[in-house]
């Protein structure tokens, strides 16, 4: 069985993420401690970087196959890097990979809270047009 990956920005709507692996995967509500979700400048999606008393709430997705993972690689570039963190859920804390921003990029993560729901009223049709029309 793989590692569930955690989610936390534009790939939680389930259109994106289908466009991105192809399918509509099972997904649960998932927090990851200890990180910030800020907002990259000039940008509509967001980045997580460490954060001492921060808090993430996102989604883990199960049952990647590693052709799915090169996607969500491809996907999340090299501005991310993955790596395993524990999270929590409603039945505990289970590990699970999440992309974080390198910390070569990571001033580039403003403050400002990044707010889904905002992002799919304002942004999600412009980012899926740029970055998944070729998906």
């Amino acid at each position: 069985m793989s590692v569930p990956l955690f989610i936390y920005g534009s790939l939680m709507h389930p259109v994106v993420l289908a466009r991105v692996l192809g399918r509509t995967p099972t997904t649960r509500g998932a927090t990851l401690t200890g990180f910030r979700r800020g907002v990259i400048r000039g940008e509509a999606f967001p980045g997580v970087v460490p954060h001492g008393s921060g808090r993430v709430d996102g989604l883990l997705v199960f049952d990647l196959t590693p052709a799915e993972m090169i996607e969500v690689d491809r996907f999340e570039d090299d501005f991310y890097r993955r790596i395993p963190l524990e999270v929590q859920t409603e039945s505990g804390i289970t590990r699970a990979d999440v992309y974080v921003v390198e910390p070569r990029f990571e001033a580039l993560v403003t403050a400002e809270e990044w707010d889904y729901t905002a992002f799919v009223e304002r942004d999600l049709n412009t980012f899926i047009q740029t970055f998944l029309r070729d998906a």
